[in-house]
């Protein structure tokens, strides 16, 4: 589903759309919301194989922390920001 900006913000006033911290007006754009995301990131390793990593959260015994620290490496953020590219950049 795609909101407008006006959407968004009785959604938000509503508590139909959750953003914690709520986001300051200027970042509700016509079709979206801009978040900060904070200054700490991790990426995948690089495998060298050329495979992708099959991740399974749903087996008994994932655990989140023990894959972020064994298959992530700290990311360098720039004082300007960073881009995030899909399949390299995992939250931490």
């Amino acid at each position: 589903m795609v909101l407008c900006d006006k959407q968004i913000r009785t959604a938000l006033k509503k508590g139909l759309l959750i953003v914690r911290p709520e986001p300051p007006p200027e970042h509700i754009a016509t079709t979206a919301i801009d978040l900060q995301l904070g200054d700490e990131f991790r990426r995948w390793r690089d495998t060298g194989s050329g495979l992708a990593k099959v991740v399974d959260p749903t087996a008994p015994e994932f655990d989140y922390r023990v894959l972020v620290a064994a298959e992530t490496e700290p990311m360098p953020v720039e004082s300007d920001g960073a881009v995030l590219s899909p399949i390299t950049a995992a939250s931490s």
